[in-house]
């Protein structure tokens, strides 16, 4: 569904991705790990339009989107979640959600004059999904409250609902666990799996090693930039450049 080919991203004389070519298969729950300052979130940036690549070529599904800007990506299927959510903080959870889908009719500056039935219709077909969204993802009961008002963890799921609002093929987490509790953790990853069965594809950036050893294959690893290894959980425990340099002794059940 993704592939690179040489990309590098820089920023100055920095390389924050130096020469990366990869894959992500579609169908996988693939897993990004390394270091901080490896590049992982500045490959994400690269892959989903925010950031244009300095050279090298993307992929996606097929198609050369190496200078397709985010929104252009989003309406192909190509989702991305942030490390850090934002919400519009004053605006319900439910509005978060129906804000999402692009090329709604009442964008126009004349359908609410003249496509007034139109936009009313779209508009409960929107609301309609937004709520099968979020009783998907458990945030029903929240649908009418201030989405600022949300744990992180919340939020975390509320930003893959926004994001299933656009039916992606690929969708992109940066870091999905960090500051969640386990009990949220365990429900976020219940629904990666469950949106995987339905073939939904992943790219998964993760510091939580037992996150990524569990629910990640293959797993990919960078470090400085470069991608240092590329297979699965298993070879990554016991490959000798990733245990000495980032995994250390750590073990897995």
């Amino acid at each position: 569904m993704i592939e690179t080919q040489n990309l590098i991203t820089s920023f100055g004389l920095l390389k924050a991705v130096d020469n990366v070519s990869l894959s992500v298969a579609k169908g996988t729950i693939t897993g990004l790990i390394g270091p901080n300052g490896a590049g992982k979130s500045t490959l994400f940036n690269t892959l989903t339009g925010v950031i244009r690549p300095t050279s090298g070529e993307i992929h996606f599904d097929g198609i050369r989107t190496t200078k397709s800007p985010p929104d252009v990506l989003f309406r192909q299927g190509l989702a991305h979640t942030f490390q850090i959510p934002r919400p519009f903080p004053q605006m319900t959870v439910l509005e978060n959600l129906m804000l999402a889908p692009t090329g709604q009719v009442g964008e126009s500056l004349f359908a609410p004059f003249f496509m007034m039935k139109k936009v009313k219709r779209q508009e409960r077909e929107i609301q309609a999904k937004a709520m099968d969204i979020l009783t998907f993802t458990t945030l029903d009961t929240m649908a009418n409250d201030p989405a600022g008002k949300l744990s992180g963890g919340q939020m975390k799921l509320l930003e893959l609902a926004r994001v299933l609002m656009g039916d992606p093929k690929v969708i992109l987490l940066d870091e999905p666990a960090a500051g969640v509790s386990p009990a949220l953790t365990e429900i976020l990853v219940e629904k990666i799996k469950d949106l995987n069965a339905r073939g939904h594809t992943f790219f998964i950036i993760e510091h939580d090693m037992d996150f990524i050893m569990r629910h990640c294959e293959p797993v990919i690893a960078m470090v400085s930039g470069h991608v240092v290894f590329e297979g699965s959980g298993e070879a990554a425990r016991s490959d000798p450049q990733l245990v000495n340099a980032y995994l250390g002794d750590m073990t897995y059940e």
